[in-house]
């Protein structure tokens, strides 16, 4: 489920939020998320990426978003990596 408050033309969009069910494909934003909040310096560069892209692309939601996904990924990949070591090290 995504839920949205605000959408243009009637006003900008202010918040979005996912809801997933565990192992669901969009799982891995939970990943993004966790992985985030373990590493504040990597949050730090996803927040720069984010302030340099919505400056760079302030009318177009599309770019934005397509400017985040190479990066996203790359933090995906290293979540897999730190989930599997801590599924590991537990079994």
């Amino acid at each position: 489920m995504f839920f949205v408050k605000g959408l243009p033309p009637n006003g900008p969009r202010t918040h979005h939020v996912h809801i997933v069910e565990p192992h669901n494909e969009q799982w891995e934003r939970l990943l993004f998320r966790d992985y985030l909040r373990q590493y504040p310096e990597e949050a730090e560069r996803y927040a720069q990426l984010k302030r340099n892209l919505a400056q760079q692309f302030q009318a177009d939601r599309e770019a934005y978003t397509t400017g985040k996904t190479e990066y996203v990924q790359s933090v995906i990949l290293k979540a897999k990596v730190c989930s599997n070591r801590s599924n590991r090290s537990l079994g």
